[in-house]
């Protein structure tokens, strides 16, 4: 087996992260992004907004979450699901 084989140096994606994840992946994420929300100034960057987390950080930001979605997931060469989507409601977070 040579190192193309096992992936090192390719740029190909890891066929890991583009396919479906688990439950308790998604879990970890959503767990992780809750965690981070108030560290990431949502409120004042992506006003009525919908954003998308993965990795602990914003990614991307959209009004529509379809195109948002698809966008990001390509960016990253993700599967969609493993993106967190949330929306930025701006009287949430008005003090």
């Amino acid at each position: 087996m040579t190192s193309t084989d096992q992936g090192i140096g390719t740029l190909e994606p890891e066929a890991g992260l583009l396919a479906e994840p688990t439950f308790e992946e998604c879990q970890g994420e959503f767990c992780r992004f809750m965690e981070d929300q108030s560290s990431l100034d949502l409120g004042n960057k992506y006003p009525d907004e919908f954003v998308a987390y993965s990795g602990g950080r914003i990614v991307d930001h959209d009004r529509d979450p379809t195109a948002l979605r698809a966008r990001a997931a390509a960016s990253l060469e993700v599967h969609p699901a493993r993106l967190i989507l949330y929306f930025v409601h701006i009287a949430f977070w008005a003090e």
